[in-house]
């Protein structure tokens, strides 16, 4: 099956359905480096399959021996462990299999950023949008600053241990909460930049990692 194709397939089933063994985590199939695969995964959703598949349409990876390979709408997907270098064909009739078997379902989520507060960073995205416009250079600029407000965790952090003995303590966990806050929003406003739905996109996000890491919310 081509990426185009379990894209249209995803968008067809029900976002909200679990699947008992599903995929996740798109990478570029050690079997044949240009291929896409999906890594095998337990209890996800659809919705959460689709946003793999999705972001893995014009998306680059790394060979498993080097190399880049950018996958697009009509690259071929597998099923396989990142790394493995033998895998199972995603076609039409496993997917159908993997939509065919429920999981076991999940409680609604909670917004891990709730409604008025991705209003707060829908209106910042529009404040840049009038100043700077939205390009890709803008985006990658938006997405740099990320770099600028970690290192400045990193040093409130090193100001709370007193870490350069010139200085001593500079810094209290209060200084290294906004810090990390303001690497929240920045993050959010990237996010909103680049998708026209970024809540359901972090929400699928959290939830994968969720399912992934064994965490019952």
């Amino acid at each position: 099956m081509m990426l185009k194709d379990l894209i249209t397939a995803l968008e067809a089933a029900d976002p909200n359905q679990t699947v008992r063994h599903g995929f996740a985590n798109p990478h570029s199939y050690r079997g044949y480096y240009m291929d896409l695969a999906f890594e095998p995964a337990a209890n996800v959703t659809v919705a959460a399959m689709l946003a793999d598949a999705r972001s893995a349409l014009g998306a680059t990876y790394q060979g498993y021996k080097g190399g880049d390979f950018t996958m697009d709408a009509y690259t071929d997907c597998w099923l396989s462990l990142e790394g493995e270098a033998s895998g199972d064909s995603l076609g039409s009739l496993l997917l159908q299999l993997m939509l065919a078997d429920p999981g076991t379902p999940r409680e609604p989520q909670p917004a891990v950023v709730d409604g008025g507060q991705w209003a707060t960073i829908r209106g910042l995205v529009d404040w840049l949008d009038e100043a700077n416009g939205r390009t890709d250079e803008e985006i990658t600029l938006r997405i740099l600053k990320l770099a600028e407000e970690t290192g400045e965790v990193g040093q409130a952090w090193i100001g709370v241990r007193g870490q350069n003995p010139r200085k001593g303590v500079t810094h209290t966990r209060e200084d290294v909460a906004d810090e990390l806050c303001d690497v929240i929003v920045t993050a959010a406003v990237a996010l909103a930049s680049m998708l026209g739905d970024p809540a359901a996109r972090l929400n699928a996000k959290l939830a994968k990692i969720a399912a992934r890491s064994g965490v019952n919310v």
